[in-house]
């Protein structure tokens, strides 16, 4: 983080003497070559100034001087960059937060790895004497060198001033910059961000740049860098396959999957008509990267963006739970925290309403519930239009109500996106139709990633009523086993044999010595329940296999246990 020479007392009103007319030419010569080379590459050669000339061409006064980024050469290999930052010295808009902190609290350690190292920026001003007699004076900066590092560099660019034998040196000086700086200051393949201590050559002069700065730029760079040489090559759509150049395509962020820009403009406007708008991730295959907002709306029709910015906003309102929809304007509303006002006040259209019937605000019982217990006999009363749409508007408000409540009772909602989920069978993992997520039925949580491991360690988690069925009974070695849970009769049950099972583990016994139950040879163990504790009935708990055990059974008695002799009778 340094700079080194010194242009600044050069002065652009220096008058040429006749004797240097001919270091003229050769400077006229030696700009036009590079402007020929690094012209329109990603050096970007600019020339700040040159020197007046007479009307045949003689210099008059003036300089000439150039200034322009040298990339530095890493052979495409990928460079490690060490940070280590004061806490004191971060700024708020640099994230630091995938990065660890010190053993001793006060600084933040990490490290990134780049492609493309930040250019060194080198300005040159060519004095008179150049190259007949003087050097070129300069001067180099760049984020991420040091004072030290820095006056190596000055040093060595002497040394091959001093070779070329008084010759024009500028190229020559580019191109060791270019692929000699990594090896001359040993610095391989990692670079150590520090701050600067000003020391060594007294041409240097540190810029005393922020290292979190210097950091974010070297990343910054290398990102652009990359894009640039993206846009450049030919690359194949996901989607299409097609192939083209890649300043047709669209990169994502930080997947970096591309597609087209005809497949993705197009991806996009079929989820906003559907009115998809939470689901518009990156159309790789299990790639879960959002789409950045400004990318989806990049080239949609006025009707499409004002449609996608509509949903976007509705559907993150529906997540919040405190929202309703006012019925005058349809604009959102937040109600009041006590719930028991059930008051919904409206800032667009001042309209305050009751949030259960829509109607204007009041106290006590809604006039819909009211009207709902005189609704039959107004019935019979009246046969009007003007009630008949009262009447399909009572029903309407009575089914709202009601589906509310179902929803309430049977749904949960998706720890993700906080939609309601309604699960209609299956197993207790259940996948939000909006956002994908998965989720355990019996306590909420988020399992996207954890998946059926997450069933081993839930308390709140029950396996599945089933019925037992005489096929799953069988007999090994005169041992009868059970290879599926017991659960609740269903009702509609009619095999016999199923029936009597089940209705004689309704019996509760009592028992010293034994956690199982035996009928007719047939017993349930790995019930949950300790030695000693008295049997509940068999609906409270789920059995999961049977075998033979010490218990016999009386069809006039019922179970008894073989060692203390205890008879279970029903009911108790």
């Amino acid at each position: 983080m340094a700079s080194g020479g010194d242009v600044g007392r050069y002065s652009q009103t220096h008058t040429w003497a006749p004797h240097h007319r001919n270091n003229y030419f050769e400077q006229s010569d030696e700009v036009l070559a590079l402007e020929s080379i690094y012209g329109e590459n990603e050096m970007g050669l600019n020339i700040l100034s040159r020197p007046e000339t007479e009307a045949d061409n003689e210099p008059k006064n003036g300089l000439f001087s150039v200034q322009m980024s040298v990339p530095i050469d890493t052979s495409d290999e990928r460079v490690t960059v060490d940070v280590c930052v004061p806490l004191n010295e971060l700024q708020n808009n640099v994230d630091f937060s995938k990065f660890k902190r010190s053993d001793s609290g006060m600084r933040i350690i990490g490290s990134v790895t780049v492609r493309h190292l930040y250019p060194i920026s080198l300005t040159i001003v060519l004095p008179h004497e150049y190259p007949s007699s003087a050097p070129p004076k300069f001067t180099i900066s760049c984020p991420w060198l040091t004072s030290l590092q820095m006056t190596s560099l000055c040093q060595a660019m002497d040394r091959l001033w001093e070779e070329s034998m008084y010759m024009p040196v500028l190229f020559t000086w580019i191109t060791w910059l270019q692929e000699n700086v990594m090896n001359h200051l040993g610095l391989r393949n990692r670079i150590f961000l520090q701050d600067d201590l000003d020391e060594g050559d007294s041409r240097v002069i540190s810029e005393q740049m922020p290292i979190e700065e210097a950091f974010t730029s070297m990343i910054r760079y290398d990102q652009q860098r990359e894009e640039e040489e993206f846009a450049q090559s030919e690359q194949e759509c996901g989607i299409c396959f097609t192939q083209q150049a890649g300043s047709l395509f669209l990169r994502l962020r930080p997947c970096k999957h591309h597609f087209c820009r005809i497949c993705v403009n197009e991806y996009c406007r079929t989820h906003i008509k559907e009115g998809n708008v939470l689901n518009l991730i990156c159309p790789e295959t299990d790639c879960k990267s959002e789409i950045p907002p400004p990318m989806v709306t990049a080239n949609l029709t006025p009707e499409e963006y004002e449609r996608y910015e509509t949903l976007s906003l509705r559907k993150g309102l529906d997540c919040m739970g405190d929202i309703v929809w006012c019925p005058r304007c349809q604009n959102p509303v937040i109600q009041e925290k006590e719930e028991a006002l059930r008051l919904g006040h409206c800032l667009g259209c001042v309209y305050s309403f009751c949030t259960d019937c829509q109607e204007p605000w009041h106290q006590g019982r809604c006039y819909s519930d009211i009207l709902q217990e005189e609704e039959d006999e107004k019935l019979r009363q009246t046969k009007s239009e003007a009630m008949q749409k009262k009447r399909e508007r009572l029903a309407r408000l009575k089914e709202e109500r009601l589906s509310r409540e179902i929803i309430e009772k049977t749904t949960r909602p998706c720890p993700n996106c906080k939609m309601d989920i309604s699960k209609m069978s299956g197993c207790n993992k259940v996948s939000c139709v909006y956002c994908n997520h998965s989720m355990c039925w019996g306590c909420g949580l988020d399992i996207t990633k954890e998946s059926y491991g997450h069933f081993s360690k839930c308390s709140l988690s029950v396996m599945h009523e089933e019925i037992i069925d005489a096929g799953n009974i069988y007999n090994d070695g005169g041992v009868n086993y059970v290879i599926r849970p017991f659960a609740r009769a269903h009702q509609k049950e009619k095999n016999p044999v199923i029936l009597f099972l089940l209705a004689l583990l309704s019996w509760r016994l009592k028992c010293h010595n034994f956690s199982d139950q035996n009928f007719f040879g047939l017993s349930v163990v790995g019930i949950w329940l300790p030695v000693h504790h008295p049997l509940k009935p068999w609906g409270q708990f789920q059995p999961i296999l049977a075998q033979n055990t010490g218990l016999s059974f009386s069809l006039n008695k019922g179970p008894k246990c073989l060692q203390c002799e205890k008879i279970g009778r029903k009911g108790k």
